[in-house]
């Protein structure tokens, strides 16, 4: 009896999965919620300003984006997205945090101060503040932004949004890295100073380790006043 009942349960825990869309993008309804997340501290964004940008394709660069709807987060951080704005080229700007696009989305678990439930499941979107230093290279395509709280960062390859590109931060006053939190995947980035000269060394993690990708100067920003 135990055993028929332990299979069902593992049944319908693999129904749910296979009836949940493997993209946000891919949901039918008339509206998506979507649940905003601070990337450096896991809590929700709640009663914050949000804008749905069209990304917009023009001759000169920076290309400016268009404002599609604005709204703003619930106490827990939720917005429903229109059907409409669902698509590759929506970004999601929440203030003062970084835009990020909308198809980076993940339908999973969210906790809220500690164990308190929050929700079941829910599509989910980190966001990382404000940068204080961005690394680059004019020789690698791999850039990366670490917050002013150098709590969390973004690595993105050709401006893009990568896979485990959201990174946690730990920094003392002798050393500091970022990490994917993904056992064998992700990416780890290790900071150093030789000077006045800051780099990060960003590496690929898998089973037989670190992979050097790349060796990126870091610059930082002046602080903006809100």
């Amino acid at each position: 009896m135990k055993r028929t009942a332990a299979a069902c349960m593992v049944l319908m825990c693999f129904a749910c999965a296979q009836s949940s869309p493997s993209s946000i993008l891919e949901e039918k309804g008339q509206s998506v919620r979507l649940v905003l997340l601070d990337a450096s501290s896991k809590q929700p964004i709640p009663h914050s300003k949000v804008e749905f940008l069209e990304m917009v394709v023009c001759k000169t660069t920076p290309c400016p984006h268009l404002v599609v709807v604005s709204q703003t987060t619930a106490r827990d951080g939720s917005v429903m997205v229109a059907r409409n704005v669902l698509n590759e080229f929506t970004l999601v700007q929440a203030f003062p945090y970084e835009p990020r696009e909308l198809r980076m989305a993940r339908w999973q678990n969210i906790r809220w101060r500690g164990e308190k439930r929050l929700d079941v499941r829910a599509w989910t979107l980190e966001l990382v503040p404000r940068p204080i230093i961005v690394c680059r290279d004019t020789k690698s395509s791999w850039t990366m932004s670490v917050a002013i709280d150098w709590r969390s960062a973004e690595v993105r390859n050709d401006g893009k949004p990568v896979q485990f590109g959201i990174l946690h931060c730990k920094k003392t006053e002798a050393f500091a890295r970022c990490g994917s939190e993904i056992p064998d995947a992700g990416f780890e980035a290790i900071f150093s100073r030789i000077g006045d000269k800051d780099s990060v060394s960003l590496s690929l993690e898998s089973d037989a380790g670190p992979h050097e990708i790349a060796q990126l100067d870091c610059f930082f920003l002046p602080t903006k006043v809100d």
